[in-house]
């Protein structure tokens, strides 16, 4: 598996002021033409986390340099620092940007459960299909964009730009919730349930990609996915539908 090869489709959202996860990804096979053509008066800052965005889908957050990222979008290098103070600041908005994308296809994955037929007339059913698929959207779009995923969780060695929005920490807790209030699960579990969901899916997340083992992530079959997510289920006592 190369280290930083994704699949299309696994996500098309990168955060709401930026680029698709898709554009980039394209962006990044263009022959390194020059991203200035994107670039507006005013909106420099964007430009330029643009850019590294796209790197770190191509070839990971250590491919961002900020000299390169200046050269590419057209500015001198000093340019970069007027917006962010430091590289170390540069990579703390891709990492936001990265855990605001992951965000994103949780959402889609849970409202996607929500419609599906054979959840429709149970509030506990719907609500564990939306749990189980935020589950299975981590590991898929993990081992997809794994440059957007390593940074994301990375110590970039600057705190986040500004709060993740959508956050999602948030996204799994809410649908926790949703759990205990339709009664599949019991109240008591509440507070370590988000901690045995993360600490799962994204540990299976890192094995997979670290064994190569990714099954086919463009159809969401992913190796041991249900298994582990089952496991999770049955640890805080919630039914399998």
């Amino acid at each position: 598996m190369e280290a930083h090869r994704r699949t299309p489709n696994a996500i098309e959202q990168v955060g709401r002021s930026t680029a698709r996860v898709e554009d980039l990804r394209q962006a990044s096979t263009g022959g390194g033409e020059r991203s200035s053509r994107a670039y507006h008066h005013g909106d420099l800052r964007n430009a330029l986390l643009r850019e590294a965005l796209r790197r770190t889908v191509a070839s990971g957050y250590r491919s961002v340099v900020g000299r390169e990222i200046a050269s590419a979008v057209g500015v001198t290098p000093s340019s970069v620092y007027r917006h962010y103070p430091s590289h170390a600041h540069l990579l703390a908005a891709v990492a936001r940007k990265a855990r605001e994308a992951l965000a994103e296809r949780l959402v889609e994955a849970a409202e996607q459960a929500s419609a599906r037929d054979d959840v429709a007339g149970s509030s506990a059913r719907r609500a564990v299909a939306r749990f189980e698929a935020i589950g299975r959207a981590y590991v898929v779009f993990a081992i997809s964009n794994p440059g957007l995923f390593e940074v994301a969780f990375a110590n970039v060695g600057a705190p986040p730009d500004a709060p993740d929005d959508p956050s999602a920490w948030q996204v799994l807790t809410k649908s926790l919730d949703e759990v205990v209030e339709t009664g599949a699960m019991d109240q008591r579990f509440r507070e370590i349930a988000p901690y045995a969901a993360w600490s799962a899916v994204h540990g299976l997340a890192g094995i997979l990609q670290w064994t190569g083992e990714t099954g086919s992530s463009r159809c969401g079959q992913i190796p041991f996915v249900d298994e582990v997510i089952g496991a999770v289920k049955r640890s805080l006592g919630i039914p399998a539908f």
